[in-house]
């Protein structure tokens, strides 16, 4: 598994959740590789980490999904959820107030994402921007009670999204869902 860091202090937490699930993980700091050289078949999959700033200010993520988002599944969290909703055609705008270390309950829609998590749960959150005009291609699986869009995958491609933090502590079941992408990825 690939986990690209956008430079984020829980970004070793993400680590530990997919060790803990069984994945073998090799970390790489979004500014530190050659899109030319990397070899991206090595991998099962590709966790992006969150990070600070905005998708475009993350050294190579952008041009990273722009080359290997349709070649291997990919599952963002945070900043992740952020830039692969703007390269589906989705905008980030600020959102109605920051949610830093705040919990909030989630509703969900029955998916693979949430296969054994209550389709109401709690999120721990670390935003100010929120993704809006969400593309046809993205279908919506979480979000909260004022309808800020919490998670979404792909229609046709193994791309899953979440803006909330799973490895937070008080993300109720995060390596439950951490479990589910990875079980995803063996189907």
């Amino acid at each position: 598994m690939l986990l690209l860091d956008n430079y984020d202090s829980f970004t070793y937490n993400l680590a530990d959740y997919l060790f803990r699930s069984g994945a073998e993980v090799d970390v790489l700091r979004n500014d530190q590789f050659s899109l030319e050289a990397l070899q991206i078949e090595r991998f099962a999959g590709v966790m992006i980490s969150p990070g600070p700033s905005t998708p475009e200010n993350a050294g190579l993520l952008m041009p990273f999904l722009e080359k290997y988002a349709d070649q291997i599944p990919v599952l963002g969290v945070c900043l992740g959820f952020q830039a692969l909703g703007i390269l589906y055609g989705a905008s980030l705008t600020a959102g109605r107030e920051p949610v830093h270390g705040k919990s909030s309950e989630i509703n969900c829609i029955t998916h693979a994402m949430y296969e054994g998590i209550p389709l109401r749960h709690r999120v721990g959150r670390y935003h100010s921007l929120c993704l809006d005009n969400m593309p046809d291609c993205l279908e919506l699986t979480a979000s909260t009670a004022d309808a800020v869009p919490m998670a979404f995958a792909h229609r046709s491609l193994p791309i899953w999204g979440v803006q909330y933090h799973p490895e937070a502590v008080y993300t109720e079941f995060g390596l439950r869902f951490i479990q589910n992408w990875v079980n995803s990825l063996k189907s």
